[in-house]
């Protein structure tokens, strides 16, 4: 049985929620997708894959009003799938260190 992890790929939500203690002005759509590349790096060396959705999750509102069984990064990350407590866990472990690894990037532009 494959799970899927699903990853936000709406640049207004990634910068207003994982990234948003930074000033991303301008610079919203580069942000968003460095953050989705290092939030995926760090799934796939857990074994997991991970994709943005293509429908109406792709919009602000439609991630937003996801009905997901759990998130990670500040929402920014959900599935519809079970996962164990220690899986999750692992999961949310590995998009934080994404996060904080982009953020320290970034504040040392």
């Amino acid at each position: 049985m494959t799970r899927e992890i699903l990853i936000c790929g709406n640049d207004e939500f990634i910068c207003d929620w994982p990234l948003y203690d930074l000033d991303t002005e301008g610079e919203e759509g580069d942000r968003a997708t460095e953050w989705v590349d290092a939030v995926v790096e760090a799934l796939e060396s857990l074994g997991h894959s991970a994709s943005c959705p293509h429908d109406e999750l792709r919009t602000f509102h439609g991630w937003n009003g996801a009905r997901f069984i759990r998130t990670a990064g500040r929402g920014a990350v959900g599935t519809f799938d079970d996962f164990s407590d220690s899986e999750w866990d692992a999961i949310e472990t590995a998009v934080e260190s994404a996060t904080a690894k982009i953020e320290a990037e970034l504040e040392a532009d």
